[in-house]
């Protein structure tokens, strides 16, 4: 999931966080609107919220543009009109590429949908 993700590419290599850091989980983390947006792998996710809930399924999902790791103009939209949206989807949601975690957790009383 994470390599897909190519926001880490100018500050993890043209500014030289993956050498400071060492981490591209951490440089993706720092270089993200943390009020918005956090990137856990399953297990991460599920080390992090096991000690409240227990997580009865998870799923990933993603947007087709996911998929083209080029930045937005006509050159992506042109591959991205080529490609078929079941390939796309089989890519993101069954092969896990996408960047959109889905979860159910049970808590002692409730199902909560996060």
């Amino acid at each position: 999931m994470e390599l897909l993700y190519f926001g880490w590419v100018i500050p993890g290599l043209l500014k030289g966080d993956i050498l400071r850091y060492r981490s591209l989980h951490k440089v993706i983390q720092l270089n993200t609107d943390g009020a918005l947006a956090r990137f856990y792998s399953p297990g991460e996710w599920e080390s992090l919220v096991s000690e409240f809930f227990n997580v009865s399924d998870i799923k990933i999902f993603g947007g087709k543009s996911e998929v083209i790791p080029l930045p937005a103009g006509k050159i992506k939209r042109a591959i991205l009109k080529l490609l078929p949206d079941k390939i796309s989807s089989f890519l993101t949601n069954k092969l896990k590429m996408g960047s959109f975690l889905v979860s159910i957790l049970e808590s002692k009383k409730n199902k909560v949908y996060l």
